[in-house]
């Protein structure tokens, strides 16, 4: 004790002698600034509002701060209680129940500056995630506290409004700064100008990223939309596949405020929201029409642009049945009009006319041939195709050759357009057969007559507005098989056997 005494004598007869500067600056080795500590800001970084099931993490964070954090003491309070302390840089957590919580951090830096810093933290039962253009907030504000008060939290992610250029980018960009909201959220609510590409787009990036796999197969999904739902169903089956999802409701505008107030019932399942059209693309579904078929090959993988191709040649072979049959123009069969139509869905005008022409001068050197020199049938229409690949590779040559012909060599780089180069000199060989006189008046207004069916077929196949009709309206192939069959039955004077006619039905008039 004696020695404790000594000591703190000595102590203060040190300090005595020191000047008040010097006394300040040893003084401060012990106890820092206030100054200091008050220059220091400290906060906790982590989310406010928490969905129940999900892992969260939090962390105290300090601008001005470079020092270690690993002493920071994190309680986790709930009504005055410490439900949970840790000591660490990090606190992670996952919150289970609906409650209000309050998340504590005591620290002490290096320089012996007391923290404390406090966040309120609020739990969910359930999360919404709400995409629109056209954020509501008088509407959404009053759905937002009526859906917090029984634990249901909605937030509002903004879709990017950009030009179409930007807009892939900005919207791709959008969805993976979201990801980790969609992926918490148990409903997701899209209200867009173009539903079908924003999840055709949020279906690519889940496609390409193996770890985003199961983002939305535990999601329900509403798309809010007052489109033809037969057509929103199809053109959906076809994104959403390889993504998990197998249900999309389809929701009115007008229904958005309603199904969204009382969205807490509906995922406990003890309401059921009017005017919601549900679409489900379960294999274990029962199939009981042609569109609920072609709904399941969409979300299967089968190329939506096939099946359109399928509908429309359908429809296009009607017409053109009715025009040879009923009308009487030349069509020279039905497949050739309708390999052609095909050919003209592949290859530009540039390229359709060189293949054209090249078949064209072929057929013509054939006949020459032919009427010289007896050749058996197949070793004719070899000679005819090889002689075909020749003149298109030599008119191909001078078509990259002359300047001002615009010439798109990448429609030749699939493998598989080999088929439309084939089914030009088809078409065109059943048209100047060596039966028929090339160049003559009769075989001109043939020729005319098959063009124009050509042409119509080829507008049918690619009309937009039919391409839509067909796919929303899909078992209408049904009444065409029916057309077809009267079609077939029709045996009454064509069209233009009247025209033809018309002198002699004349005299037989004037005769009676």
């Amino acid at each position: 004790m004696a020695k404790k005494t000594i000591l703190a004598i000595l102590s203060l007869s040190f300090m005595a002698f020191l000047t008040p500067s010097a006394w300040a600056e040893a003084v401060s080795l012990e106890t820092p600034l206030a100054s200091e500590c008050a220059n220091t800001n400290f906060e906790i970084l982590g989310s406010s509002r928490v969905i129940a099931g999900t892992n969260q993490e939090y962390s105290l964070y300090s601008p001005s701060y470079l020092g270690s954090l690993d002493s920071a003491q994190f309680s986790l309070v709930r009504e005055g209680k410490i439900m949970e302390r840790k000591t660490g840089s990090k606190y992670l957590r996952s919150f289970s129940q609906w409650w209000t919580a309050e998340l504590q951090v005591d620290f002490t830096t290096e320089e012996g500056c007391i923290v404390s810093v406090r966040k309120s933290i609020q739990s969910f039962t359930t999360g919404i995630a709400y995409l629109s253009a056209a954020w509501d907030a008088s509407v959404i504000s009053d759905i937002r506290d009526s859906l917090m008060k029984k634990g249901v939290l909605i937030r509002n992610l903004d879709i990017p409004k950009s030009q179409t250029f930007w807009m892939s980018l900005t919207q791709t960009e959008f969805f993976y700064k979201n990801l980790e909201t969609l992926e918490e959220s148990k409903v997701i609510v899209i209200q867009s100008d173009d539903p079908v590409g924003l999840i055709g787009l949020l279906a690519r990036i889940i496609r390409q990223d193996s770890s985003l796999s199961n983002l939305l197969s535990d999601k329900t999904v509403y798309v809010v939309t007052d489109q033809n739902r037969n057509l929103i169903s199809k053109l959906l089956a076809s994104h959403v596949r390889g993504t998990g999802l197998r249900e999309i409701s389809l929701v009115e505008p007008n229904s958005t405020p309603q199904l969204l107030l009382r969205m807490d019932d509906v995922i406990k399942k003890t309401y059921d929201p009017p005017d919601i059209f549900k679409i489900s693309y379960d294999a274990n579904v029962r199939i009981l029409s042609l569109s609920h078929l072609v709904e399941f090959l969409l979300y299967q993988g089968v190329s939506l642009s096939f099946l359109w191709l399928l509908l429309t040649l359908s429809l296009a072979i009607l017409v053109i049945n009715f025009l040879k049959q009923v009308v009487g123009m030349y069509a020279f069969g039905i497949y050739a009009p309708v390999f052609l139509a095909v050919a003209l869905q592949f290859l530009d005008v540039t390229l359709l006319s060189i293949l054209i022409f090249s078949a064209f001068l072929s057929t013509i050197v054939m006949h020459f041939v032919v009427k010289r020199l007896y050749l058996l049938h197949n070793a004719k229409h070899s000679l005819l195709i090889t002689l075909y690949f020749i003149i298109s590779m030599t008119l191909l040559y001078f078509g990259f050759m002359i300047k001002g012909i615009s010439l798109q060599s990448n429609l030749l780089d699939n493998i598989f357009s080999i088929f439309p180069f084939i089914l030009i000199i088809f078409v065109v060989e059943k048209v100047f057969n060596e039966e028929s006189a090339i160049l003559t008046r009769e075989t001109l207004s043939n020729v005319l007559q098959f063009c124009i069916i050509v042409g119509l077929s080829h507008l049918i196949i690619r009309s937009t507005s039919i391409q839509y009709f067909l796919l929303s309206y899909t078992d209408v192939i049904f009444a065409m098989l029916l057309l077809n069959l009267a079609i077939g039955r029709y045996t009454g004077l064509q069209v233009f056997e009247y025209v033809r006619f018309e002198p002699i039905f004349k005299s037989l008039k004037d005769e009676e």
